[in-house]
């Protein structure tokens, strides 16, 4: 009799922890809409849920994603959890339709992991990448860019003259950059700087080092303003949408506020943002809720 209730024991047990693995990823019987990658490596999206098919692009770590479906089980890595169906990175985009992808669901978080100080140089590399531009708070309008390709770019966009190369992080604090100003009227001549970076925050550092010596002491801020690759590393949700409030009103005649208003929410909700807390949230919805629905009667299929 004991053996046949430590047997119903165990049995329990197990069930209950598959069950909670999954049950992670609902709230209030529904999808989580927004679910975080949890993986210092970094999480490969596939073109279908399984470690065998092709590997369409990669994720990084802390990056939020649009959940779309939830999909079979597997064990990987001694992690039982199901496959996840996410709208792919808008950057990642062959067009401007949506496009998608699988992930495993063990190395995605409900919550954002702490944001941790870059301590080595590869660290501080995946930090300065995370945008695709930095905006200097003292002079609005100069925009500093690293590539994950090593390439790096800075200026202000109006201009149309900008200091073009390529750079490389030395440590955790300094980066050397060999560029040139692209400007029409001078000769083009390459030079290598450094860029101390300081006083580093989840979403702003401070500049210092000989390059571009203005602007010593600046403090440059994270920027989704000039690309859409940004879209997915955003600040917070709340704060995009506020932002997007803010400024449809900032345009000077009344028929570009209702264009520029209509086709920028369209952005944002077709990029995933959550719309959770703000008076968009019903259309962000009215959006995603049968696309949902379809692509989740296609995951089930796949069980």
């Amino acid at each position: 009799m004991k053996k046949a209730i430590s047997i119903l024991f165990c049995l329990t047990v197990l069930v209950t922890s598959a069950f909670a693995d999954k049950s992670r990823f609902y709230e209030n019987g529904k999808v989580i809409d927004t679910m975080y990658v949890d993986s210092k490596e970094g999480l490969r999206v596939r073109d279908y849920p399984s470690l065998k098919s092709n590997r369409i692009c990669g994720l990084t770590h802390r990056l939020p994603v649009k959940v779309v479906a939830i999909g079979k089980e597997e064990t990987i890595d001694g992690i039982k959890a199901p496959w996840v169906e996410i709208l792919i990175p808008r950057y990642e985009w062959k067009s401007a339709e949506p496009e998608y992808g699988w992930v495993f669901g063990g190395y995605l978080s409900a919550t954002q992991p702490r944001f941790k100080t870059p301590s080595n140089r590869e660290e501080l590399f995946k930090y300065l990448c995370s945008f695709p531009y930095w905006q200097s708070n003292d002079t609005p309008g100069f925009n500093l860019s690293f590539s994950s390709d090593g390439k790096f770019w800075c200026g202000a966009f109006e201009k149309g003259e900008p200091t073009v190369g390529t750079f490389e992080v030395v440590d955790k604090d300094t980066v050397r950059i060999t560029s040139a100003f692209m400007g029409m009227e001078v000769e083009i001549e390459y030079t290598t700087q450094e860029l101390n970076i300081s006083e580093i925050t989840e979403y702003s550092f401070k500049y210092g080092g000989p390059f571009f010596k203005y602007h010593i002491g600046s403090t440059f801020c994270g920027n989704f303003q000039y690309d859409y690759k940004y879209f997915e590393n955003f600040y917070k949700e709340k704060f995009i949408y506020n932002k997007f409030k803010r400024s449809i009103y900032e345009v000077e005649y009344e028929y570009q506020k209702d264009h520029f208003e209509e086709e920028l929410l369209d952005k944002y909700i077709q990029a995933g943002i959550s719309a959770k807390g703000t008076e968009y949230e019903q259309q962000y919805h009215d959006y995603w809720n049968p696309i949902m629905k379809e692509h989740q009667k296609k995951a089930d299929t796949m069980k």
